[in-house]
C-alpha cells in the first residue's frame, strides 16, 4: 500500500511539474530535468544476498525569476531496499520501517549584480 502511495505521489509531482512548465512563457520557462539512478549490489559468495539496493530519482528545477535573479533546486526521491523489520526493536529506526524518503538537496535564489 505504501508503494502505491509513493508511486501516486511521484506521478502527481511529475504531472504538476510538467503542467507548470507548459504554462510558462517561452523565454521564462521552468526548466525541469533530472536523472534516474539505480544501484544494485550483490554478494558473489553463498548466500547470494543483496548487499545494497538503491533507486533514486533526482529532479532539478530552474526558473529565471527576473533579469537579475534565478531559482534553482534539486530534490531526491529515494528508495533504499525493502523494509527489514525482524523484531520490535527495529521499530525505532525510520530507515528500517519506511525505506522511502524525499530529500531537498538544494534550494536557493541566485542574484546577479
Amino acid at each position: 500500500m505504501k508503494r502505491i502511495n509513493l508511486i501516486f505521489q511521484i506521478m502527481i509531482v511529475l504531472m504538476t511539474g510538467f503542467n507548470i512548465a507548459k504554462a510558462q512563457e517561452d523565454n521564462n520557462k521552468l526548466k525541469l530535468s533530472g536523472e534516474l539512478l539505480t544501484d544494485q549490489r550483490f554478494l558473489l559468495e553463498d548466500p547470494n544476498n543483496w548487499a545494497w539496493k538503491e533507486n533514486r530519482l533526482t529532479l532539478k528545477l530552474d526558473k529565471k525569476i527576473t533579469d537579475i535573479s534565478k531559482f534553482h533546486s534539486k530534490i531526491w526521491l529515494r528508495n533504499i531496499g525493502l523494509p527489514q523489520i525482524n523484531t520490535s526493536a527495529n521499530l525505532y529506526n525510520k530507515g528500517i520501517i519506511d525505506p522511502y524518503n524525499l530529500d531537498i538537496r538544494e534550494a536557493y535564489v541566485q542574484l546577479f549584480g
